[in-house]
């Protein structure tokens, strides 16, 4: 997965700020390159812990991606979401909730750490960490 230098300070300065809720960002690009950065809020009750996108945004982001509109010039990268109170590891419930083969990443407020994990379950990949590579920006 590639992220820009830009991409990459903006998840963790999202991180790092997160205070009770974990908040969302839908990231949407072609092939592994992050281009594109959607916050989608997050509407659980339990936002200190738990995430559950607001499905309307959800769907209006995943339909500009090929996940559901194959005209779209965009792909379906991965879901990245904070950890307030834990470590960038992926929890059990993590784990239970993830519906897409994705990269799904993890900013962890105890270590300070962004890490990506892949799922895939065609091929049996169940959260297998990812490295992520930082790319500069040209204009």
């Amino acid at each position: 997965m590639y992220l820009s230098t830009e991409h990459i300070k903006f998840l963790h300065t999202v991180g790092k700020n997160c205070t009770d809720e974990e908040i969302i960002l839908l990231v949407g690009t072609s092939k592994n390159k992050v281009t594109h950065l959607h916050r989608v809020p997050n509407i659980s009750k339990r936002n200190k812990d738990r995430y559950i996108p607001d499905p309307e945004i959800m769907f209006n982001v995943l339909s500009s991606t090929k996940l559901i509109n194959e005209n779209a010039d965009l792909y379906f990268i991965g879901v990245y979401h904070t950890h307030p109170n834990g470590y960038s590891l992926p929890s059990e419930i993590d784990i239970k909730n993830a519906n897409y083969d994705c990269f799904y990443l993890i900013y962890g407020q105890k270590d300070c750490k962004l890490q990506a994990y892949k799922q895939d379950r065609k091929n049996n990949v169940i959260f297998e960490k990812e490295s992520i590579h930082e790319y500069e920006e040209s204009y």
